[in-house]
């Protein structure tokens, strides 16, 4: 009653437009604290955060293995417990055989255009001489003193070695991060059902039934939406990553696992992903 009297004051929006103005004001002006600090305190829940996405990948294909795999287990808190062993199984499976596929490849293709870098430049020295545009963008020139260039950037690798080993802590810390949160990922999705009847429980009891009842039935309604999504463009990368690798396979070409799972993973970004894809395949 007392905050409905003081609305109906005639200073009331200008004070609280001008109390928006300073908020604004202090914010712009301490923007890089506000922003360090909230990057810090996601830090902390970042491998929680993690944990949650991939228990939410992986919830689809343990409902399916629970569906059709498992059904005739009789106790329902078995079947899922087995249902989410297989699907961890399964991601840790297709992790393990990506990696395996990528990295050989990948050490392989690179290895290769070091190797090789000679004639790939002679090669582009020919083909951009009779290059106008070449001409006025200076390719040729810069071609032709690519030594200076690689040997630049080998002594800037050696003077900032110490940034390098950084950036490798940080990518350990980022693979472990993704370890712990794969672990998560076990417990929330074993205790998935303990913890809905909880988060249902606390809701009931902060706001009144209809309101409830309203809020169930729109999150159920993004849980369906999302979870279709996430899995149809899954499925939908594996199509096209299968079918350009059996097509690469009859024509021979070279570093199939490696393109076809680029080709595939690019697939999952709306619209523009199969254009990247494609320029990077080829």
């Amino acid at each position: 009653m007392k905050l409905d009297k003081l609305r109906r004051k005639p200073w009331y929006p200008y004070a609280m437009a001008g109390c928006i103005t300073v908020a604004v004001y202090v914010a712009l002006t301490h923007l890089g604290d506000i922003t360090a600090a909230v990057r810090t305190f996601l830090g902390f829940f970042g491998s929680v955060t993690m944990g949650a996405v991939v228990a939410y990948l992986l919830n689809p294909l343990a409902k399916l293995y629970q569906k059709w795999v498992f059904r005739k287990v009789k106790r329902d808190s078995l079947r899922w417990a087995l249902s989410v062993g297989l699907a961890l199984v399964t991601a840790v499976f297709l992790l393990v055989y990506f990696m395996g596929t990528l990295i050989p490849q990948l050490i392989d293709s690179i290895t290769m255009l070091v190797n090789n870098l000679d004639g790939y430049m002679a090669s582009l020295r020919v083909q951009t001489a009779n290059w106008e545009l070449g001409e006025k963008l200076g390719l040729p020139a810069f071609l032709g003193s690519y030594e200076k260039y690689v040997d630049k950037a080998i002594a800037y690798l050696k003077d900032n070695l110490s940034s390098v080993l950084s950036v490798s802590m940080e990518a350990g810390k980022y693979v472990l991060n993704w370890v712990i949160a794969f672990i998560l990922s076990v417990y929330l999705l074993t205790a998935k059902i303990k913890l809905k009847t909880g988060t249902k429980r606390l809701l009931r009891t902060l706001m009144p039934q209809n309101r409830f009842d309203m809020l169930r039935s729109f999150l159920s309604r993004c849980n369906d939406i999302t979870s279709r999504y996430v899995t149809f463009s899954l499925v939908d990368a594996a199509i096209v990553g299968v079918v350009n690798a059996v097509f690469m396979q009859l024509l021979g070409m070279q570093y199939v696992g490696l393109v076809s799972i680029v080709v595939a993973v690019t697939n999952l970004v709306p619209t523009f992903g199969p254009v990247v894809g494609a320029v990077i395949g080829g």
